[in-house]
């Protein structure tokens, strides 16, 4: 029983260690061809309760051209410098979102690119994370991700989180069951 429950504690670890990386944020889209031309959103979700972001940056890698970095809100001041991208402003208040838009040139070459990105915190900064595109084929006649693919994705890392918490309660009170019958004396008359 001991190597169920370890087990189940693991995987659930591993899935709440998923989607802490993609609670921090999300690019779309996640797919692009090589050597295309893309323009790219990032969703930043404010998952803290203490805090507001107040500014974004973003690493472009090696053979990534930046064509355009957008201010999408009033509120937000975009600037490059080299691979460096950064938006100032806001604020994105706890338990909201906003996203943020730039086009590139991308690589000719298939493979996965990662982005390094930052948040700022009105307390100071938060930790690294990282975002992808994977690059590959031709993505003619897919249309952009609206965020529909990418709200789907998020609902399923919730429901499997949600999933291994409900599988860990249920065997931790089943092996609690297990042993108050095991300890259990029968009462004396």
């Amino acid at each position: 029983m001991s190597r169920l429950l370890a087990g189940a504690l693991v995987a659930l670890y591993a899935l709440a260690l998923a989607d802490s990386a993609a609670a921090h944020g999300t690019l779309s889209p996640n797919l692009a061809a090589p050597g295309s031309t893309a323009r790219f959103t990032i969703e930043i979700p404010n998952g803290r309760d203490d805090a507001r972001i107040t500014g974004l940056r973003v690493t472009l890698p090696d053979g990534v051209e930046l064509e355009e970095i957008e201010a999408r809100q009033p509120r937000w001041a975009a600037s490059a410098d080299g691979q460096a991208l950064t938006w100032r402003g806001g604020p994105i208040e706890p338990r909201e979102f906003d996203s943020f838009a730039f086009s590139a040139k991308l690589p000719d070459e298939e493979g996965e690119l990662a982005l390094s990105a930052q948040e700022q915190y009105d307390d100071g900064p938060g930790p690294s994370f990282r975002l992808a595109v994977t690059l590959a084929g031709s993505t003619a006649g897919t249309g952009r991700d609206e965020g529909a693919r990418t709200l789907a994705l998020t609902a399923l890392a919730v429901s499997l989180v949600a999933a291994a918490g409900a599988l860990a309660a249920a065997i931790f009170s089943f092996s609690l069951l297990r042993r108050k019958r095991q300890c259990s004396v029968p009462k004396v008359r």
